[in-house]
């Protein structure tokens, strides 16, 4: 490749004293290691790059650049690199006085192959400390061996001659180190998958070259060629068969070149058009190169926007245009160039939506200075199911929503609003069908979807009808007249009909019920819960629970709770021994009646008092379990010899007690329902931590400071104590006891 020769022009004044930079002898073998060792960063993907694009390089000097160069790629039986090309190959002189030599080159007057700087042949140094050079010339084959010596400059010695009937050109072999053997695969993989012509490739068993499916592609008159792939991916560059990731940082592009740079555009440009770094891993942001990559993002942009255009355009109908318009603004590529302004079929405005008007209601008039209302000649709801969260209602409700208009796609519903009375249940059962179509088809219902809903239309006047039909195509639609609509069968129950029978409605009248004691699954309605009973409020033959409904809503602790935590209630009413085999439900207004009669009694007083009488078994059972919790492990190895610590001491006081938690440590401990009972009605229980436990703790630190100062204990780091230091922390504690009783002596 042509080198980019920048000479530049100096002006000299007078006679002037200068010196040439160049290499001080002697330190040849530093800047060598360098360039052989330090120049590359991925040193594999040097060698594999740098010899193939050196083979397919001697494959267009000797006019065979169609011909696959032979590459072999090392495996575990065979861990050997080698490539082989059939060029014009390498005689003697070349060898010595080229091939050998830092910075020759024969390449830097052709753009019709890659090599320039007199580097590459070299590269094999980055990997290992030898390798094999095969040439087949005239004749003959000569094998060298390339190896770095005691000078550390590196040599190349022929190693033997022999007659040669193959076809001129070169072979490099390299021992590949066993580990490195699927990292060699991969990286070969990737590049190979960007050469023109694909080598004759031996080895590759792990991976497998990538297919690029361009769903856009064209080229440039200089014959660069560009392509954008179905999905997101690094933009690259190729250039000589070498591929190199293109930064967009580099660059100030619109929004749409941004857009096709992110979206992984493949652009071939011709050798010479770009420069890389010195090591070929990368490319060099010169003016030369941005420019190249400009024009091509720019022809990229101009011909991703005429698609836009001509798919539009193509359509046969004003529908499928429409159609089309928001099917491209969906996919990533077109929402950029589809979604910021519309196209033209057959000289009409295309953007993706029809039937577009004002919503019924008012508006702000500067004028008047007041506001007005809106009445538009065309008026457009969207009306679907929703799931309703009311126990009492249906399941799915009709909901209606002023809109301003209609995006098209083809599965979209329109009905025409021709009636004034019993339109809203017939379109509740269109609905329901959809609904029904597409629960049958496993898919998840969401009334989002366009086959979720259906837009309705009603027109002022036939005038209006017609105008609005021709400006919008909207023969093109299958537009049913919900008069038209058949009416839903007798089993059909629409959510705008009344919800409840005769028979409901008597219970909803009642009084008193009994609760249903079925928890397994929760009802429709929130009325399933509950029989209906007759009750003599004045028999006090028997106890009767009850609790206080509203709405069907159980009424505890002066709030509406629901089902679930009647439920709840319940179970934790079972455990505490209270009797719940029967329990009345009592409407609101009836509750003062039944209040004065001793028998009856609510659920939650009763549920509260269990709660109180529990109470100090239920803290003790905190209390236990949070001194388990907090205890530092690092007291076990000192149970084994509370014994020997002095009688009454905080240490063994402590002891014992940790102790005894650790034997209980497998009883039953706090129930945790009731805890959250206890806190519905109020009231928490639950310590933060053993008042207990911490007392103790307190005292050991306080008469012990050693233990705490050399973190032999509480704090736990030590766990694993050996029985030296444990005769050690009893001898300290005796010393500190003694001490203590002599105190108290001397007081008296």
């Amino acid at each position: 490749m042509k080198l980019d020769d920048k000479r530049i022009p100096v002006k000299r004044g007078g006679d002037l004293l200068e010196s040439t930079f160049g290499i001080a002898k002697g330190d040849e073998a530093n800047i060598l290691t360098i360039l052989r060792d330090k120049l590359y960063s991925d040193k594999i993907m040097a060698v594999i790059r740098e010899y193939t694009t050196n083979a397919v390089d001697a494959h267009v000097e000797a006019g065979k650049s169609d011909l696959p160069i032979k590459v072999m790629l090392p495996t575990r039986l065979k861990p050997t690199f080698s490539v082989r090309d059939f060029g014009l190959g390498l005689d003697e002189d070349d060898v010595r006085n080229i091939y050998v030599m830092y910075g020759a080159s024969t390449k830097r007057q052709s753009n019709d192959v890659t090599g320039q700087l007199g580097l590459g042949c070299k590269c094999g140094f980055a990997y290992t400390d030898q390798f094999q050079i095969t040439s087949f010339f005239g004749g003959e084959k000569k094998i060298y061996n390339a190896y770095i010596d005691e000078s550390n400059l590196g040599k190349v010695a022929l190693m033997g001659t022999s007659p040669s009937t193959e076809v001129d050109g070169i072979e490099i072999t390299i021992a590949v180190d066993p580990d490195d053997v699927r990292s060699f695969q991969e990286k070969a993989a990737f590049l190979f998958s960007h050469f023109k012509t694909t080598p004759d490739i031996s080895g590759l068993t792990d991976y497998k070259l990538q297919e690029f499916d361009y769903w856009l592609d064209g080229e440039l008159e200089n014959g660069v060629r560009w392509g954008l792939q179905s999905k997101n991916s690094s933009p690259t560059a190729v250039m000589g068969n070498i591929p190199y990731i293109i930064d967009p940082r580099q660059f100030s592009f619109g929004e749409r070149g941004t857009y096709v740079m992110n979206h992984g555009i493949h652009i071939w440009f011709n050798i010479g058009d770009l420069q890389m770094a010195a090591n070929r891993e990368a490319l060099e942001y010169t003016p030369k190169t941005k420019k190249h990559i400009r024009v091509v993002v720019k022809e990229v942009v101009n011909k991703v926007a005429q698609q836009a255009s001509t798919k539009v355009q193509d359509a046969k109908t004003y529908r499928e245009a429409c159609s089309i318009f928001n099917l491209m603004k969906r996919e990533s590529i077109f929402k950029v160039f589809a979604g910021k302004s519309g196209t033209d079929w057959n000289g009409e405005k295309v953007d993706g939506e029809i039937l577009k008007t004002e919503t019924p209601g008012q508006r702000w008039d500067l004028n008047l200075n007041q506001n007005v209302d809106i009445e538009p000649d065309t008026k457009l709801q969207k009306v679907y199911l929703q799931r309703s969260y009311r126990s009492n209602s249906r399941e799915y409700t009709m909901q209606q929503t002023w809109v301003t208009g209609v995006a098209v796609t083809d599965d979209v519903t329109i009905c025409e609003l021709d009636v004034t009375t019993k339109w809203r249940v017939k379109l509740e059962y269109q609905l329901d069908i959809k609904r029904q179509a597409i629960l049958a088809s496993t898919q998840r219902y969401s009334h989002y979807g366009s086959d979720g809903f259906i837009y309705l239309v009603a027109f002022k006047d036939d005038a209006e009808r017609q105008a609005m039909y021709k400006k919008w195509h909207l023969d093109e639609w299958d537009i049913q007249k919900v008069s038209d609509l058949p009416d839903p069968p007798n089993t059909f129950v629409a959510s705008a009909t009344p919800t409840m029978s005769k028979t409901q409605k008597k219970k909803h009248t009642a009084k008193f019920f009994t609760l249903k004691d079925n928890f397994d699954t929760a009802p429709t309605r929130k009325s399933d819960n509950w029989d209906k009973e007759n009750v003599d409020i004045n028999d006090e033959s028997e106890d009767r629970i009850y609790i206080i409904l509203d709405h069907f809503f159980p009424h505890m602790w002066k709030l509406r709770r629901s089902y679930f935590d009647l439920e709840f209630v319940v179970q934790c009413a079972q455990k505490l021994g209270v009797d719940t085999k029967r329990i009345y439900g009592v409407k609101e207004g009836y509750v003062e009646k039944i209040s004065e009669n001793a028998s009856w009694k609510k659920l939650s007083d009763l549920v509260f008092e269990a709660c109180q009488k529990a109470k100090p078994d239920i803290i003790t059972a905190i209390s236990k379990d949070e001194s388990i919790r907090q205890a530092p492990s690092s007291l076990r190895p000192y149970t084994k010899k509370k014994d020997r610590f002095p009688a009454g001491s905080p240490m063994r006081e402590l002891l014992k007690f940790y102790d005894s938690l650790v034997a209980d440590s497998n009883a039953t401990g706090a129930d945790e329902d009731i805890i959250k009972l206890m806190r519905m009605f109020g009231e928490d229980v639950r310590r933060k931590a053993a008042k207990e436990l911490d007392r103790l703790l307190d005292a050991v630190r306080e008469r012990y400071p050693l233990l705490t100062a050399f973190r032999i204990f509480p704090d736990g780091y030590h766990h694993t104590l050996y029985s030296e230091q444990l005769d050690a922390v009893v001898q300290y504690v005796e010393i500190i006891e003694k001490q203590f009783s002599e105190d108290d002596n001397d007081d008296f």
